[in-house]
């Protein structure tokens, strides 16, 4: 998986076509989405019932992860 979005990154990034700055931004928003979905899964696995400053602090990183990617694609 990894290895087929390297190869259909890479190409654009080295065309000029996609900006490296995107590419890093929307690289980060994923990573933190995706630690996070990984953290819940976790602890509701875990048996922990994830409490309100919890829930609190998943929406606040999954909205600054989604207004990351608003500004690398606009800027793109």
């Amino acid at each position: 998986m990894v290895a087929a979005l390297a190869g259909v990154v890479i190409p654009l990034i080295a065309a000029g076509a996609l900006p490296w700055q995107s590419v890093v931004a929307v690289t980060l928003a994923i990573w933190v989405v995706g630690s996070h979905v990984q953290d819940l899964v976790l602890r509701v696995r875990g048996g922990q019932r994830p409490g309100l400053a919890y829930w609190g602090m998943f929406v606040a990183h999954t909205g600054f992860a989604v207004s990351l990617v608003g500004v690398a694609m606009t800027v793109a």
